[in-house]
């Protein structure tokens, strides 16, 4: 469906044309899919098992779209329908057929084009079954089909392709199996149209007050707590289990963070821009992925709607900070992330938590002085 702006949350579902269901390449038919019949066959499945989700090539396709769900603002979900309507011109519809359809033909023969996928508002899939071979080589948990789909995903989602001279991205033209799933650029392009992972919270209306702020936990004494981690890194190369990234997306999204102090306190915050700088063109030029949006932090009283500092002292690029800030009682406090420019920004927030209260030997009661009430509970206990 529709939404008003980029940087949403949105539910898409996914699936398989029936065999001889009739695949289009964007200008004329292609012949009939035999995708399911061609995974059979290189998988071992079993062709009389109409429930493909027991198939044993299922789960790999299943993972590349979760992999996409795991680190935005997108919940991928398998629609088990497909009533077979020619391919592809329908949209998708829950109980009918999916958002993204896949389908297989020969394409080309082996190698060349290995799959394509057209773009929203269509957003269908075609493997080439000439590299069916290809798809079920087991290398790397089947690291080939698994990027392969990711890839074509991507296109489904709106990206076109990037080329890099300095780092390795799921979006270039040709297949790469040195990583697996999206990288850091990759995932900032989905933020950029979906949003983080916590735009799903709340119903999918994320983060954007203090009522809906997402909860960081009580911090203790001397301890930090910080989200974002997983896109503080030195290249694009993102770990397969990493989950932990936030962005703001466009200058309507604010988001809004909670944490507890259990005692008077006084807080450090740092907020650091994320995303790297790597070449993004093949004309050898360096995108710094740092510095596209100025972030603004402030922190709020108790009450979430009460500012007691907001800091924008650099501009893009910069490490925004509150430091050595006062908090006299406990309680749940926030902090807010926002922007004045219209795009995309991946960062990391970290909350550091320093007791101000003194505390004095034979201070057993805890008023910061050492005195008859504190003999009272030596001679008590």
């Amino acid at each position: 469906g529709s939404r008003t702006a980029n940087g949403q949350p949105a539910t898409l579902t996914w699936g398989f044309v029936p065999d001889g269901t009739t695949l289009n390449d964007g200008v004329s038919n292609i012949g009939g899919s035999d995708l399911i019949a061609q995974l059979n066959t290189a998988f071992a499945g079993n062709p009389s098992e109409t429930d493909l989700t027991v198939q044993p090539w299922f789960s790999h396709f299943a993972d590349a779209f979760g992999r996409w769900s795991e680190v935005s603002g997108l919940n991928y979900v398998y629609e088990p329908n497909d009533n077979g309507q020619g391919f592809a011109s329908a949209a998708g519809q829950l109980g009918v057929r999916a958002d993204i359809r896949i389908g297989g033909t020969s394409v080309d023969g082996s190698s060349d084009t290995l799959a394509f996928n057209f773009f929203p508002d269509n957003a269908d899939m075609v493997l080439d079954t000439d590299d069916i071979s290809l798809f079920a080589d087991p290398t790397g948990d089947y690291i080939n089909l698994r990027n392969i789909v990711a890839h074509e995903a991507g296109h489904g989602l709106g990206f076109r392709h990037v080329v890099s001279t300095t780092d390795a991205l799921l979006m270039e033209p040709s297949i790469n199996i040195t990583f697996d799933g999206p990288q850091l650029d990759d995932i900032r392009g989905a933020h950029f149209y979906y949003g983080d992972a916590i735009e799903e919270t709340n119903g999918g209306l994320g983060n954007p007050t203090a009522a809906l702020a997402y909860h960081l936990g009580t911090i203790p004494d001397t301890m930090t707590a910080s989200i974002g981690t997983d896109a503080d890194i030195l290249s694009q190369a993102v770990a397969p289990d990493a989950t932990d990234f936030v962005s703001v997306s466009n200058t309507g999204d604010t988001d809004f963070y909670a944490f507890t102090i259990t005692e008077e306190s006084t807080v450090d915050l740092q907020l650091k821009p994320l995303g790297g700088q790597f070449n993004q063109n093949s004309d050898g030029s360096i995108f710094d992925a740092s510095a596209r949006a100025d972030l603004s932090l402030t922190l709020w009283d108790t009450d979430g709607l009460t500012p007691l500092l907001s800091v924008d002292d650099l501009p893009a690029g910069g490490i925004e900070s509150i430091l050595d800030f006062a908090l006299p009682v406990s309680g749940e406090y926030y902090a807010s992330i926002t922007t004045t420019t219209d795009t995309v920004q991946l960062y990391r927030l970290d909350i550091s938590v320093e007791s101000a209260v003194i505390s004095l030997p034979g201070d057993l009661d805890g008023d910061c002085f050492v005195g008859i009430e504190d003999l009272n509970i030596i001679l008590t206990n």
